[in-house]
């Protein structure tokens, strides 16, 4: 059975959020889990002086079995479409967790979930979990950190001061507002660690700080950190050792330019994608050809989009495959004074 859905030139699936739940389960990790401690915590073996250690649950792979329920879903669409309709905001964080919910509870039904758990102490709130699933008949527990993220490398010195990473190159969102290096260390040395600090009893792990069912008998807790994405190089090339050493080697790769540099790119077709398409790969029909615009086109339509907004805009570049036009590049246009207006 094939397994090539989320692989250029279009995909076999042909629901966008049939397409986007592959997407967000199968595809490339954007960080290397190896570079996470591993180990796994035992509730009858942890004393309360010990330094819990962090175990990182490895990713998923796509079965047989998976293809087939994607294949079904991609038929009859409509618990998908309901579940989506659902999720409390458009943001992609927001989404990319629900797509892992939605997968969770139809792909693992004999494990009891859990989502978005409030950790409590004290009277104080002392944040969130994103997920727990519960195996009944292991009585492992399996806590999950979400993120999708999308990062652009640059020289740090092009950045101001307080926005550098302590490396030569920093890869920081569209709006140079966030930064892979910060949001690494964020999701590996504080929410991954949210239940440990409380796994001091050793009848019931992190009973102090989260609430789970009664029945809920927990032998063993797992972390794990489930984090998508891409990274956009300049479009002049970065050096491969300056890379952080956690980067997944598979991760998805763009590129970025400059308004100015779009004039160079060959003769081609383009289309702008909405902040909902950053996700899956696209395909668009030939005989929609009211959405490919031409390089020319895509210039004067940013110059007068970045007149008034300064927000990157991603894109992909198209070219024609059978009956589609393929996706042949995803990329990030900014502005030419890029990010110093950010």
């Amino acid at each position: 059975m094939k397994t090539d859905y989320l692989q250029p030139p279009r995909s076999a699936l042909k629901h966008p959020l049939v397409r986007n739940l592959a997407w967000c389960i199968f595809s490339p990790p954007l960080v290397d889990v190896r570079h996470i401690q591993s180990a796994t915590i035992s509730s009858s073996h942890t004393r309360s002086d010990e330094t819990l250690p962090l175990s990182a649950a490895p990713d998923n792979g796509m079965t047989p079995q998976d293809c087939a329920w994607l294949e079904s879903l991609d038929e009859s669409p409509e618990p998908l479409e309901q579940w989506m309709k659902q999720c409390p905001s458009s943001r992609l964080g927001f989404q990319f967790e629900y797509y892992w919910q939605f997968w969770w509870q139809r792909r693992s039904p004999h494990l009891e979930h859990r989502f978005n758990i409030q950790l409590h102490q004290n009277g104080k709130t002392l944040g969130e979990v994103d997920a727990v699933s519960w195996n009944p008949n292991t009585g492992e527990l399996v806590h999950s950190e979400l993120a999708v993220k999308f990062y652009l490398g640059i020289e740090s010195d092009k950045l101001p001061r307080e926005k550098r990473a302590d490396s030569r190159y920093s890869w920081v969102g569209p709006q140079a507002i966030d930064r892979l290096d910060l949001k690494w260390h964020q999701l590996v040395d504080k929410q991954l660690q949210r239940l440990h600090p409380a796994a001091k009893s050793t009848d019931r792990i992190c009973s102090a700080a989260i609430t789970l069912p009664a029945h809920w008998q927990v032998e063993k807790l797992t972390t794990q950190l489930i984090m998508r994405g891409r990274l956009f190089y300049p479009a002049r090339g970065m050096p491969g050792k300056e890379l952080p050493a956690y980067l997944h080697p598979l991760h998805l790769r763009g590129r970025w330019l400059k308004l100015q540099e779009l004039t160079s790119m060959p003769p081609t077709y383009w289309v702008l994608l909405a902040r909902h398409q950053w996700l899956s790969p696209q395909a668009v029909p030939l005989s929609n050809k009211s959405d490919a615009i031409s390089t020319g086109a895509l210039h004067d339509l940013l110059t007068t989009h970045f007149a008034s907004h300064q927000q990157p805009v991603q894109v992909i570049r198209l070219a024609p495959s059978a009956n589609h036009w393929r996706e042949q590049e995803r990329l990030f246009v900014v502005p030419n004074q890029w990010p110093s207006i950010t």
